[in-house]
């Protein structure tokens, strides 16, 4: 009589940008869990009657950042969502910590109200998920509230840095796409291969500007390169840049087609890398200071902008608070 094998499913890694908010980094999601997840997701977007086009774009950059293989979006895109059973969905979950469900019901807020519709149909189907779940209103309730100031915080940044630009560069040679929640970070939908290559380049320089590039800052960062579409051959080019010695003059140079509002951003995604490993050291904000007044920001907008990812920071520390709590 054969032996019966264990059939041990692949495990797929969030990226930094993903783990940052749901503070999943060191976690890992099996394509089971994430494929029943995506079905969650989509089910409550769905249960006012429709999964709108902002909606299921929101949940699609999620899903990138959760790492899932292009055959899981081609499940999601055959899945009768508007039939689905969400009990059984969860039934089919592995052994669920509580802090993923709550992350889950996170998710769930997020991707329901990204049309700026948070429809009462949607607020009931996340209170059952939440009794199925056994995660108390009260959390359920406190994270609402919490979206709702992220929602505010993300109006404040485009009050500082303007509207994304969602233009496809007209250039020879590979554009690269960002997932949604990459473009409402740094404001940009596409990129040319050597735009993302000299916007890199100067945030590894700020993050170096303490003589490390620490390991979290680097993972940090290309994660969040790769939610802005960076390929293997971009990063091994990054891995390859001597950021120690790099000419920062030599990169902005490359971007001077960008306006004021494009450079803000640049500035404040060179922060979030060098403040990723939780020290903004002072050499880090010297350089950003140096940064800034080479892409002609002045001195109050990265006042402004060091502020802005302060807040940030909170609000994400305070989101991982309940996670875990």
């Amino acid at each position: 009589m054969g032996m019966k094998t264990e059939v041990v499913e692949k495990a797929y890694v969030p990226t930094s940008v993903a783990g940052e908010v749901l503070g999943t980094a060191k976690h890992t999601t099996t394509y089971s869990d994430l494929l029943n997840l995506g079905k969650i997701l989509m089910m409550i977007a769905g249960s006012d009657g429709d999964i709108t086009e902002k909606e299921l774009d929101y949940f699609y950059g999620y899903a990138r950042g959760l790492n899932a293989p292009p055959e899981m979006f081609e499940e999601w895109k055959r899945f009768d969502w508007s039939n689905g059973d969400i009990e059984h969905c969860v039934s089919r979950l592995s052994t669920f910590a509580t802090t993923w469900r709550r992350r889950l019901i996170y998710m769930a807020i997020k991707v329901s109200s990204a049309d700026g519709q948070y429809d009462t149909a949607e607020q009931a189907q996340i209170h059952r998920l939440g009794e199925l779940f056994r995660v108390a209103p009260i959390y359920i309730k406190t994270i609402e509230h919490l979206v709702c100031v992220e929602n505010t915080l993300s109006s404040l940044r485009y009050s500082l840095f303007g509207s994304e630009v969602m233009d496809k560069p007209d250039v020879d040679g590979v554009v690269y796409e960002a997932t949604t929640q990459n473009r409402e970070l740094l404001g940009e939908a596409y990129l040319s291969h050597d735009d993302l290559l000299n916007i890199g380049k100067i945030l590894l320089i700020v993050a170096g500007a303490d003589g490390e590039l620490s390991r979290d800052e680097f993972e940090y960062f290309v994660g969040f390169c790769k939610g802005m579409g960076a390929t293997r051959s971009v990063i091994k080019e990054w891995k390859d840049f001597d950021w120690r010695n790099g000419d920062i003059d030599a990169c902005i140079a490359g971007l001077s087609h960008f306006d004021s509002p494009r450079r803000y951003r640049i500035l404040y995604a060179a922060i979030k890398v060098a403040w990723s490993d939780n020290v903004y050291a002072a050499e880090e904000r010297d350089a950003s200071k140096t940064a800034g007044r080479k892409l002609s920001v002045t001195r109050p907008m990265i006042v402004a902008i060091e502020g802005q990812i302060r807040i940030e920071r909170g609000l994400t520390h305070a989101l991982h608070d309940l996670f875990h709590a």
